[in-house]
């Protein structure tokens, strides 16, 4: 199964560079833009969403995390972004000779994804913060009292930097500390 796998990253890694090509050349006007950059483009999108997919298969998968935070990926937000690019990659590859009716089927398959993302990326950070409520209630009472009077004090910025220096961790996450003690 490894096999297939690395077989379609080294397809997708060819149609990637085939694309970049072909738009590079249609974008100076040496060719006309096509068919071969819709197929590269086309093949390159419904790779990235089986591996995706494939991602969503397992429950340790590193999948990631969300920009700008600590919040992992999940399974349903991976499945999501897996349909979303098998889709277009579907709708670049069937370009000239799709028939309509699987046209629409294709926007709505691409619609459904973006609201499986959506559902995911919500449920991602309800779970995040259940487990960093878990996390801040297991702290030292010590600590505990010394970032929540900086932070009911009304001095959120020195609450954060101490949460971050005592306990170790991101500054995301020691916003997050700081004002689940303030509450």
């Amino acid at each position: 199964m490894k096999t297939v796998w690395m077989a379609l990253g080294v397809l997708g890694f060819i149609s990637g560079a085939a694309f970049l090509v072909f738009w590079l050349l249609a974008w100076t006007r040496q060719v006309p833009p096509g068919e071969p950059l819709t197929t590269s483009c086309g093949v390159m999108l419904l790779v990235t969403g089986l591996f995706c997919i494939r991602g969503t298969a397992s429950k340790t998968a590193d999948r990631g995390k969300w920009a700008r935070s600590n919040v992992k990926v999940g399974q349903l937000s991976a499945f999501g972004f897996g349909v979303v690019f098998c889709s277009i990659g579907a709708a670049f590859l069937g370009f000239n000779w799709l028939p309509k009716q699987l046209s629409i089927w294709l926007v709505g398959a691409v619609m459904a994804g973006f609201a499986l993302t959506w559902v995911g990326q919500a449920l991602d950070g309800r779970a995040y913060k259940r487990q960093m409520r878990a996390w801040v209630n297991g702290l030292p009472e010590e600590q505990r009292e010394k970032i929540r009077g900086l932070a009911r004090s009304g001095h959120r910025l020195e609450a954060i930097k101490e949460a971050k220096h005592l306990l170790g961790i991101s500054l995301g996450d020691a916003a997050f500390v700081a004002k689940e003690l303030k509450d």
